[in-house]
């Protein structure tokens, strides 16, 4: 907070990094890697993942970026465990793997655009 006083930061986003985890998960050394997308997932399993989080994000009428996150079984099924309606700090995985700057869109979304309004742009 201070380094930003001293800067004249106009605003500051707590979507990642220290003032969203607050040294949480990160800190912990509990992941040391990201990898994505998953390279021992089944690509049929990932496209059922991934529709179910889009189902579970329609349903809830949620319309900006957010993880849902499931755990899987060693007998491949899964189950939905949270969502967090933010910004991760490993959302510039996210970002490489899909080419879309999640901040800015947020930030387009917040203005009244819509993400399919977006996409044309983003390639």
């Amino acid at each position: 907070m201070r380094a930003a006083k001293e800067a004249h930061a106009h605003a500051i986003y707590p979507g990642h990094g220290f003032l969203s985890e607050n040294a949480g998960l990160a800190s912990r050394h509990q992941k040391v890697v990201e990898l994505a997308p998953a390279p021992n997932l089944d690509p049929a399993l990932r496209d059922q993942i991934c529709a179910d989080a889009v189902r579970f994000a329609r349903h809830i009428g949620y319309s900006t970026a957010g993880t849902v996150e499931f755990l899987l079984g060693q007998d491949g099924r899964y189950v939905f465990i949270e969502m967090n309606p933010r910004s991760q700090v490993e959302h510039t995985v996210t970002e490489e793997v899909t080419n879309v700057d999640l901040v800015f869109s947020q930030m387009r979304i917040a203005a009244g655009e819509t993400l399919a309004s977006q996409m044309h742009l983003e390639t």
